[in-house]
């Protein structure tokens, strides 16, 4: 189910937390599939998972003895390349869209940095910066084939939109020491954080234009997650009064919204929201590393919870966090095998049952 539409009403959020939470309760739970795990030691190969697509095509870079890395797509169990690199050269995938559209960074053997977009054909689109301006790094992809990115130049960075060789410059805070561009969703409505002396703000470009969104009450540091078709923003946060504990709020229309966490748990932490205004995240105490994966769906559900009682990985993983959603409720998470004792973390593609 996805709630379609830049919908500006509070309602909305109720009206699809209250549909996806009947979903929940039908779904009997999750199959695990390990992906890859990450290296135990630097000069050990290993992997990071960075995005995953409606088709549940997961991307990411898998690095080797000689710490090269290599972008890769995979799907059902398949690790295929995303780019012809030769000997010297590395690169890094950021994000798919649903036409299995990569995007991400590689570096020649000179160790000049080159952005691309990779399309679904097997197409190679070096995006090149302005005629001022140095390096790209893109940072997301929305199913219009629009390319969030920063640039380098003698200034600093900027942020931009690029479809098809245009740039859109989306504006700098006036007032902040740095500005980032994180997610963009399908209307091209982007978010991120922008940094002050004392603090952090998230903040919303739509049409370039910035809006800082309000800190929720006691925090003075605050930074935009990702951002929804339905213009509903995921924040993380850090607050300070009356105690202090790290949040997951949402916001829409000017409304912020605390998600709970899980009991016994002091603080919680999101990384991406669905088109359907699911989330997830992770929950712990003092350490992210002690800490349970979270699904927020009708409420904060611990995903170690929901996986099927039969499952072979079951009684070895904990889920640590849920990293991406896709739109067709798949999930990545890491975790700790208990049988693995070199410390790896592992990557997890969650399959609904």
């Amino acid at each position: 189910m996805k709630c379609n539409g830049l919908q500006r009403a509070l309602g909305t959020i109720i009206l699809c937390t209250l549909t996806l939470a009947t979903q929940a309760q039908q779904q009997a739970g999750y199959s695990l599939t390990l992906i890859g795990t990450t290296a135990s030691v630097p000069w050990e190969p290993g992997m990071i998972v960075t995005d995953i697509n409606d088709s549940a095509e997961v991307v990411g870079q898998r690095s080797d003895s000689a710490g090269f890395t290599e972008p890769f797509i995979w799907r059902d169990g398949v690790f295929s390349k995303l780019l012809p690199l030769s000997p010297g050269e590395d690169g890094f995938a950021v994000a798919v869209d649903d036409g299995s559209n990569v995007v991400g960074q590689f570096r020649d053997r000179d160790n000049i940095a080159h952005g691309y977009l990779r399309l679904g054909s097997g197409s190679i689109v070096e995006i090149l910066p302005p005629h001022d301006e140095r390096s790209v790094l893109p940072r997301d992809v929305n199913n219009q084939q629009q390319v969030l990115l920063s640039t380098t130049a003698a200034m600093g960075t900027r942020e931009y939109l690029w479809q098809q060789g245009q740039f859109t410059l989306l504006d700098r805070h006036p007032t902040a020491n740095s500005t980032v561009a994180e997610r963009v969703n399908d209307q091209g409505v982007a978010i991120g954080t922008a940094s002050f002396n004392l603090g952090r703000s998230a903040v919303l470009w739509e049409n370039g234009m910035l809006m800082e969104l309000p800190r929720p009450a006691g925090s003075k540091f605050a930074s935009g997650v990702d951002v929804s078709n339905d213009g509903v923003a995921l924040i993380s946060a850090a607050v300070q009064l009356p105690s202090f504990y790290e949040g997951v709020f949402l916001w829409q229309a000017g409304q912020l919204t605390e998600l709970p966490r899980l009991p016994g748990m002091t603080s919680a932490e999101a990384l991406d929201i669905s088109n359907g205004n699911v989330v997830v995240g992770s929950s712990f105490n003092h350490s992210r590393l002690e800490g349970a994966a979270v699904l927020w769906q009708g409420g904060a559900i611990d995903l170690n919870t929901r996986i099927l009682s039969d499952d072979p990985l079951k009684p070895f993983v904990h889920l640590r966090r849920g990293l991406m959603i896709n739109d067709n409720g798949f999930i990545v998470a890491d975790g700790i095998d208990s049988r693995d004792t070199g410390d790896r973390r592992g990557f997890y593609l969650l399959t609904p049952r």
